[in-house]
């Protein structure tokens, strides 16, 4: 109807133009034509209508981690758009952003700082700091509570309890072994009290591992409200903690702290305790530990080492009872390109060194074995000697420390220790320490990382010793001062036989002997660097044995006695003013030789005398 009134009331010019007779006849004729519509596409389409109006409605809505990683790639792709507009564009942009405003209220987020801070101040005070320590030695490293397993919690009262001079020890029968051993006695409630301070949870909520019901593993038992650690066997080595500092890191104080063998100035790891405030007795709690284990110096092997114990490992091993106990007290000596052992002695011409992390070693003979022989997480230093034909004992080294180690001979580790031969008995001081001199190396505490120290010590060519006596004590028994280029040490004589009263070193990676200084009752050793000297002084003064260590290259704190002072206290035992030593004795380095078992003492002056029972002591007068 409408394109038939439209015709009508035009022109025929227009109408032509517009349509053409034609055309709007067969325009009109389709428009009158009624089409069927397909019951098959329509019942199709009411389907696919019905499907996408259930799924849009059933949408589900975006998880938290989702949205955040969405909304992290969008940001993504946006800046990367953005590096191709114009600033103008750019502002535009960011002006019609919406403002997302923090859940967080300005006076929620000064109320966590504020708890923070106090957290940080409160692990400062001395008190808080020995708690720290304790935690940091006696936990293992965890980073949420699916990292406490069984092992874990094991490792926990093991490290934290176990040889510790605050428990109780028992003997405990121990059906394994067949025998008693001594073991920590804790109670269950004692465990519980510092789990719940430590944790936020006491230990039994943690972990139903540990039950009445059975044995948790080989070194601890659960009976009757107490713990039994097994500690036989176990040494735990002697680390000092020093604090570093306490800052605030993600919502967490991080307490960051150094760990170092007493014997020993570089640290060997650092420990990192992440601290949450709480409403406890400390104010925190520990949320999280890790220990960075630092790249360890090389421990040496050379030295004269004694088998002093033994640990089976789980394994098959050959030797008996007996042989097993007849290694006990065998001494191991090790140099440049030789060994000796019992079994004789043997050119090595090479010492082939691995370091073996804590897990590889743990895997070889056990874990059991790690705390027995008082290995914690750390790597040890492996030496398989390179000897032709079959390895005789002490071939294959395992180092944990640089007086501790371990021998692996036929299935069974001996535990060995640096400088632990007995020293010799006698009538007299004069024949004591005639058998020091002529076995050294075996009482001379190893500080040679760097192989100052002569390689072959019974080489007539290289054999510079320091020998001397004084009467320090006024006792009327002479003290002896022995020593080489790395370290000296000072005997008396009591009770027929000789002991040792000090070594004189100082504990860091690198020393030597540079000079020996004697003036009234005290001796100073000295070893300079370009950056200054370190000094070891030793006497006695006021009644009492002094020994005093400072570095200047270190810069380190004065030691005296194993306490820190001051260096005006140390220069009462021995200055170390330049100046001041132009006016002491210096001491000589004199040559030992030996030629056809015979001891012979060579001095600066071109003088020789045997080293025998007739031997003048007063030629070493000090």
């Amino acid at each position: 109807m409408a394109l038939l009134s439209f015709t009508v009331k035009r022109s025929g010019f227009f109408i032509s133009l517009a349509f053409g007779e034609s055309n709007t006849e067969r325009r009109v004729v389709n428009i009158m034509k009624k089409r069927r519509n397909n019951p098959v596409i329509l019942c199709f389409a009411l389907l696919l209508v019905t499907f996408c109006a259930v799924a849009f409605r059933t949408n589900p809505k975006e998880s938290g981690a989702d949205t955040k990683q969405g909304q992290s790639k969008n940001s993504e792709e946006n800046n990367n758009l953005n590096n191709h507009l114009d600033t103008d564009k750019k502002t535009d942009s960011q002006n019609n952003q919406p403002k997302i405003e923090s859940s967080e209220t300005p006076n929620q987020k000064d109320s966590a700082d504020s708890l923070l801070s106090a957290v940080k101040d409160a692990v400062q005070k001395e008190e808080n700091l020995n708690f720290l320590k304790q935690i940091a030695l006696g936990t293992p490293d965890f980073s949420n509570p699916q990292d406490m397993d069984d092992v874990f919690w094991e490792n926990y009262l093991f490290y934290t309890y176990s040889n510790s001079g605050n428990y109780e020890t028992v003997s405990r029968y121990i059906k394994q072994y067949g025998h008693e051993h001594d073991c920590t006695k804790i109670s269950s409630k004692e465990v519980d009290e510092t789990t719940l301070q430590i944790f936020g949870t006491s230990f039994s909520e943690y972990i139903k591992a540990l039950t009445p019901t059975r044995r948790t593993q080989n070194l601890i038992e659960y009976e009757d409200g107490f713990y039994y650690i097994d500690h036989s066997g176990y040494d735990a080595p002697d680390y000092i903690l020093d604090f570093v500092k306490a800052t605030i890191e993600n919502e967490m104080v991080k307490v960051t702290v150094n760990e170092r063998l007493s014997y020993e100035e570089t640290p060997c790891s650092q420990i990192n305790l992440y601290l949450l405030p709480a409403e406890n007795e400390k104010g925190f709690l520990l949320a999280r530990k890790k220990e960075i284990l630092w790249a360890p110096p090389i421990l040496p092997l050379y030295g004269s080492w004694t088998v002093t114990d033994y640990i089976i490992p789980a394994g098959v091993y050959v030797l008996s009872t007996d042989e097993i106990n007849s290694y006990i007290g065998t001494s191991l000596q090790y140099g440049a390109d030789y060994f000796q052992s019992a079994d004789g002695n043997f050119s090595v011409p090479m010492y082939n060194r691995e370091l073996v992390g804590w897990q590889d070693f743990s895997n070889l003979f056990g874990k059991h074995t790690l705390k027995n022989a008082g290995i914690l997480s750390k790597n040890i230093d492996s030496y398989n000697l390179d000897v032709p034909g079959d390895a005789p004992f002490g071939c294959f080294v395992y180092l944990y420390d640089s007086h501790h180690g371990l021998v692996f001979y036929e299935g069974v580790l001996f535990r060995i220790s640096l400088q632990t031969k007995p020293l010799p008995t006698a009538d007299t001081w004069q024949s004591a320490y005639l058998d020091i001199i002529r076995d050294l190396p075996s009482f001379l505490v190893d500080s040679d990382p760097d192989n100052y120290r002569l390689k072959d010590y019974y080489n007539p060519n290289n054999n510079l010793v320091y020998l001397g006596i004084h009467d320090f004590d006024g006792d009327g028994v002479p003290e002896f001062l022995a020593g080489d280029t790395s370290s000296m040490a000072v005997f008396t004589f009591a009770d027929g036989q000789a002991k040792k009263l000090y070594d004189l070193f100082y504990p860091e990676s690198v020393w030597c002997i540079d000079g020996v200084s004697f003036k009234g009752n005290s001796i100073s050793l000295g070893c300079s660097g370009s950056g200054g000297t370190a000094w070891v002084n030793f006497g006695f003064l006021d009644n009492q044995y002094l020994l005093g260590l400072y570095s200047e290259i270190s810069n380190s704190a004065v030691m005296i006695n194993g306490k820190e002072s001051t260096l005006e206290e140390l220069n009462k035992i021995y200055t170390t003013d330049y100046e001041k030593r132009e006016e002491t004795e210096h001491k000589d380095r004199l040559r030992l030789i030996n030629q056809d078992n015979v001891w012979i003492l060579r001095f600066p002056s071109g003088q020789e005398v045997i080293v025998n029972q007739d031997f003048d002591y007063s030629l070493i007068q000090w």
